[in-house]
């Protein structure tokens, strides 16, 4: 007879048990990204309406980051984790019958408001379960875990756009985040949630987070990075799409992109802890800087993307690092107040990546694009030399 007690065990525990479920939640994202702003072109009509939309979409992200905050005086992260996962999961199904702009806004809405409670409850896990003393080697396990999902997604996500249809591919990332939601409801964390404060002001918090100068500086490095993923994963496929590549084209160097992150993110993260995250992040806003520019003098599709992918080099030196040393310059019991205020910096990047890049592209070539990343990126940089470390 069967155990009607059956369970999902999984062999992990504390902060992998946390980078396993990021892993499948982020798959469910990824599993879209060769088609989803082809998706959004075929309702929204144009490129620019595309980077416009989604910067109205960033925006709707920025002011949840705030929110999440307040939810978090009330529900546990485990269990506003798991509301967040189970409405993520629902809208998909809904991406297939949409044909319209009104009914795109609502859903999109409350896709982003879903999403960014999950990941802040993520990220507030993982640092919850994990020491200050080896917190650069976890975060680095984190991306670089994060970035197979950013691998292996486009790769399947653009395969099977090309050989069936954008509905299936919507059908398989609903699938993908249930997988998420039956694993975050096998409670695999056995740890005391620090004891929630009486008042809660956004106001308060803000104050106290842009008065430290290394806290600014951080925020400045998240919007950085998402300056230039807002050109990756919005304008890129359009830009390949009217170079006459498919939906596998898009996802394999989707997929390639992210390639260097795998494999230097867990080293990056280890060099820091030794010898200091400053210089580290300057270096990285250099190479994806130097990169840009090569690319905006190329004149072949071919070696644009070569460049564009080993830009990748850059990223993986400020994806993991600027959130260790975030958690770093902090103390604990400030971490959830002063959390999701860090995460809207990288709100605050998509929104002026998209502005920026749909109003160069309603008057100037794509190419120009890359211009203006290869002279923001070198500006970041030089900002990370502002940063103290102890």
């Amino acid at each position: 007879m069967a155990n009607s007690n059956f369970k999902i065990r999984v062999p992990l525990q504390g902060s992998y048990y946390i980078v396993l479920l990021s892993f499948i939640f982020i798959l469910s994202i990824t599993f879209i990204s060769p088609i989803f702003s082809l998706f959004l072109k075929s309702i929204l009509g144009s490129d620019s309406a595309v980077g416009y939309f989604n910067a109205f979409n960033a925006v709707v992200l920025l002011l949840s980051n705030l929110l999440v905050g307040k939810f978090l005086q009330y529900r546990s992260k485990i269990k506003l984790l798991k509301i967040s996962i189970l409405i993520f999961g629902i809208t998909f199904l809904f991406y297939p019958f949409i044909n319209n702009f009104y009914s795109l806004l609502i859903i999109e809405i409350i896709r982003y408001v879903s999403e960014i409670s999950v990941f802040i409850c993520l990220g507030l896990l993982l640092r919850d379960l994990t020491t200050s003393k080896n917190l650069g080697k976890v975060e680095g396990w984190s991306f670089a875990v994060a970035n197979m999902a950013w691998l292996i997604g486009p790769l399947l996500g653009g395969f099977i756009a090309a050989k069936y249809n954008h509905k299936i591919v919507f059908l398989i990332s609903a699938i993908i985040v249930f997988c998420a939601y039956l694993l975050a409801s096998r409670n695999h964390l056995h740890f005391k949630e620090p004891k929630k404060k009486e008042s809660f002001s956004i106001l308060k918090n803000l104050k106290y987070y842009f008065k430290n100068r290394n806290l600014k500086v951080l925020y400045l490095a998240s919007m950085g990075i998402v300056f230039w993923w807002s050109l990756i994963y919005t304008f890129l496929p359009l830009f390949m799409a009217e170079n006459n590549l498919n939906a596998s084209d898009i996802g394999l160097v989707l997929g390639l992109i992210v390639v260097p992150l795998i494999l230097l993110e867990i080293p990056a993260g280890k060099l820091a802890d030794k010898f200091g995250y400053k210089k580290l992040l300057f270096l990285g806003f250099i190479i994806i800087s130097l990169c840009g520019l090569i690319a905006y003098f190329s004149t072949n599709i071919r070696y644009t993307i070569a460049f564009i992918i080993l830009a990748s080099i850059g990223a993986a030196f400020l994806e993991p690092l600027r959130e260790a040393f975030f958690f770093k310059s902090i103390k604990k019991q400030n971490e959830n107040d002063l959390y999701p205020i860090f995460k809207t910096g990288i709100d605050m990047g998509r929104i002026v990546g998209l502005l920026i890049f749909s109003t160069v592209l309603l008057f100037f070539r794509f190419e120009n694009i890359f211009l203006i990343v290869a002279i923001v990126m070198f500006i970041f940089g030089l900002l990370m030399l502002l940063l103290k470390e102890k």
